[in-house]
């Protein structure tokens, strides 16, 4: 049960990134505003030093375990059964808020209203640039692309209600924005801020492919056929045409949102 006077839980997800821990969380704690949240670590077992640094931010931590788990996304689960916030961001480990004013700054926004409340993000590699989530949200959008959750606020009541899917390795969290955003029309509102900073200097080619091949099985799992044959009218319309951007590129997909096109106008 989420607790009111807590708004957000931070939950950081680690496993031998003793560093990265470290520097996560490192920019929580120096927040300047030190009320109205909390902050959960979730260590799937660690053998390189992260036990340590739990140890030193104990007393400043709502939970923490450490523990053998299934991977990112049973961790994430795990800290989501453990929160007391009205919202939870995931911020894992390496991955650090914008600025020590984040929370300061970003709680007065988070009115209730919405079910995702999801900001802006530095994407820190060779080089930094900002990644600007949409004002309007629209499954196009997210065909193509994920929300950044290390900018998000999800609503805790939704992930628990349905967990994230640990038969995926890698892209859960856009599995997680498609069912409840698209196929279920939870609400949206984007948050015009820069709330973290996301470390993409260990992501490899090998997760890109992997991150590709689990995509296509969830655009086949939530859009199949019959799924869409089930719907009527736009709605239909609209779940085809996610379907199409997502799974298919170049000439194919053209043809095939052509053809889409003709059928909804033949169906006016």
């Amino acid at each position: 049960m989420a607790n009111n006077s807590i708004k957000v839980s931070v939950i950081t997800v680690n496993f031998n990134d003793a560093r990265g821990l470290e520097n996560t969380l490192a920019s929580t704690m120096a927040q300047t505003e030190r009320e109205g949240w909390e902050q959960i670590v979730i260590d799937g077992g660690s053998t390189d030093g992260s036990k340590e640094v739990i140890e030193k931010y104990r007393g400043l931590l709502a939970y923490a375990v450490s523990e053998p788990d299934g991977g990112i996304y049973q961790g994430m689960n795990k800290g989501v059964a453990a929160a007391k916030g009205e919202y939870c961001l995931f911020l894992n480990s390496a991955d650090t808020l914008a600025s020590p004013t984040t929370m300061q700054e970003t709680l007065p926004l988070i009115t209730g209203c919405a079910d995702y409340y999801v900001g802006n993000m530095l994407r820190v590699g060779r080089k930094t640039s900002l990644v600007t989530s949409p004002d309007d949200l629209t499954a196009a959008y997210l065909a193509q692309r994920s929300l950044p959750h290390q900018a998000m606020f999800i609503r805790t009541s939704l992930l628990r209600h349905r967990p994230y899917q640990t038969q995926y390795r890698i892209v859960a969290d856009w599995e997680q924005q498609v069912w409840e955003l698209v196929l279920h029309n939870a609400s949206y509102q984007h948050l015009n801020a820069v709330v973290a900073r996301f470390d993409a200097n260990g992501v490899s080619n090998t997760q890109r492919e992997k991150s590709d091949k689990e995509r296509r099985q969830i655009h086949d799992t939530l859009f199949s056929r019959s799924l869409t044959a089930s719907l009527n009218g736009r709605d239909k319309y609209e779940k085809r045409l996610f379907y199409i951007i997502a799974r298919y590129s170049g000439w194919r997909m053209h043809l095939k949102l052509m053809v889409l096109h003709i059928r909804w106008m033949l169906h006016l």
